[in-house]
Formats: C-alpha cells, structure tokens, sequence
C-alpha cells in the first residue's frame, strides 16, 4: 500500500474483506449454508480526497471488487457539520470528493459493469459522534443538506 492515496487505505481493506466474505460463502466448508439466490453483491467505494474517486486506485477497486461477483457500487462522499448542532453540512475541499470525480467514477463503475448508487454522508469535523446531530437551525440545516443531496444524484 506504499505510494497509495492514504484515502483509499480503508478500501483496499474493505475489498480484501469482502473477498474473503466471498470465498467464505461460496467454499465447500459451509455445509450448504449459502446466501439466497435473490442477494445481490456489492460494496461501498468511500474516498477523503477531493480528485480520489477519479484515480487509478479507485478504478483498482472497483475491478478488484467486481472479480470478487460483486455487480453494485455505492459511491460514499462525506460532507461535513462543524459540530453536531452545526446548521449547515458543507464539502469539506481537502476532503469531500468534487462532483466531477464523482462522475468520473460513476462512468469508470458503468464501464467495467458495476450499477452505482451514490450515498452521501455526512461527519462531524469536530470528531463528535454523527448520532448526536441537532442542528440548532433544522430549516437552514435540511436546506443545505438537500444542496449536498442535489449535488451527488446528479453524479449519478
């Protein structure tokens, strides 16, 4: 993992796993315990840079995960509170991905066969648990949170 982007260090994690999650369900030694027929495979591409998504290590994932019968990506950008009472989630620019590296991977997923969904998050800057978020403005609050929203279908 030297030289990789330090963002993309709990995906390669989270691949592995879910290669050994997969080798783990369709082995022999399950004793006939598989998944239904009808559960579909897929994982979580999560990125904290802004140009992440478009790189050669987020196409890495994403064919490493597809080799694995994986059909379904969900692209995770992060915006972020100040703090939990906070009344406005903003990009963070050192962290949450652009819209265009969004793109670029929802175009990089499609071609090597994956469906893609994007599922935005949202964080706490100041390292609070996301659970405790109330807002002292819940107006101001679900609108900027719908301009975050906005912002990632239209990457879809």
């Amino acid at each position: 993992m030297r030289g990789a982007p330090a963002g993309f260090a709990a995906v390669v994690v989270g691949v592995g796993l879910a290669a050994g999650a997969v080798a783990y369900v369709s082995s022999d030694s399950d004793h006939g315990r598989r998944l239904p027929e009808r559960w579909q495979r897929g994982f979580n591409l999560t990125a904290f840079q802004p140009d992440a998504y478009g790189g050669a290590a987020s196409e890495r994932a994403m064919l490493t995960a597809r080799a694995t019968g994986s059909s379904l990506l969900a692209l995770v950008p992060t915006w972020y509170m100040a703090s939990a009472t906070a009344s406005e989630v903003v990009a963070d620019p050192a962290k949450t991905p652009t819209q265009e590296s969004l793109i670029a991977a929802a175009a990089k997923a499609a071609e090597v066969g994956l469906d893609v969904t994007v599922k935005p998050h949202v964080d706490l800057a100041d390292g609070s648990f996301r659970g405790e978020i109330a807002p002292a403005d819940r107006e101001a609050w679900f609108e900027s949170y719908e301009v975050m929203l906005l912002g990632s279908a239209r990457a879809r």
